[in-house]
């Protein structure tokens, strides 16, 4: 198995190139260099020839919600859609493996454990440009992970566990989310490699939802850092309640999450401290 991680020096990126036996990445400042963003088809498949890719991770995202309109179809629609017609030039199977979001399926309410079968709805823009690329992906036969939020080490800056490391002033809603650490995300990626069916959906969280409250108490006990703390209500349902259901990933991968909330925050401040 012959493996690229596309965005392989990225949050998810970098875990799933430790999880895979010489596993190449492929980002802006690597030595197989691609920027997804102004990469042509062409650009796209002498890398996965080169490279005689027979897996392509694909975990590139838009850095944050907040972004333009037009940047979260540049790298969540326009790059899929470039990866997908680039895998299809090679006169040899490639599985592709693309980071969905749970936000595809857009709100459910309060209490749903939300399962692969709901229908995809969403809201945002980044979740429906999340489910652009996604349909892609499915209707070339390749294989899409549906994460909750991500915790664990080496996180985005501008992801709550990435705020939780910078410190300062957080405001904190009456959330309650599901968290699931990297490293069993890049465990999911692995399991989704050699063993999904052409064209599944996974979803990959904990299968718990914990108030977001939490998570930074947690983070404080673990860290001894002192957190400024600002309460706020969610601004919708969108942002109220998120809860994936695992048992397909279960059943179909073998795959289940192993490591708790506590050890990822954990050990997301040990490996920030080391660095």
């Amino acid at each position: 198995m012959r493996v690229v991680v596309l965005g392989g020096t990225g949050w998810i990126g970098r875990h799933a190139c430790a999880a895979f036996p010489d596993a190449v990445a492929v980002a802006r400042t690597t030595r197989r260099s691609l920027d997804l963003q102004s990469a042509s088809v062409a650009d796209i498949a002498k890398v996965l020839r080169c490279e005689q890719a027979s897996v392509v991770v694909n975990a590139t995202d838009s850095p944050s919600w907040d972004r333009a309109i037009a940047e979260h179809r540049t790298i969540n629609v326009t790059a899929v859609g470039r990866i997908v017609d680039a895998v299809a030039t090679l006169p040899w199977p490639v599985r592709i493996v693309h980071m969905g979001t749970i936000h595809e399926y857009g709100p459910v309410p309060l209490g749903t454990a939300v399962a692969e079968t709901h229908p995809a709805e969403p809201v945002s823009a980044y979740a429906q440009s999340k489910l652009r690329g996604s349909t892609m992906v499915i209707e070339s036969g390749g294989v899409v992970l549906r994460l909750v939020n991500v915790c664990g080490p080496h996180p985005s800056p501008n992801s709550l566990p990435g705020k939780l490391l910078r410190g300062g002033p957080l405001t904190v809603t009456d959330a309650r989310r599901d968290f699931v650490d990297v490293r069993d995300v890049a465990r999911a990626i692995v399991a989704a490699a050699g063993l999904a069916p052409d064209g599944a959906v996974f979803n990959i969280g904990s299968g718990t939802a914990v108030p977001v409250a939490d998570v930074v108490r947690v983070f404080a006990e673990v860290s001894g850092q002192r957190m400024e703390i600002h309460r706020a209500s969610a601004d919708s349902a969108v942002d109220s309640w998120a809860l994936a259901d695992i048992g397909t990933a279960r059943r179909v991968l073998g795959w289940r999450p192993v490591i708790g909330l506590r050890e990822s925050l954990s050990d997301m401040w040990s490996a920030n401290r080391a660095t």
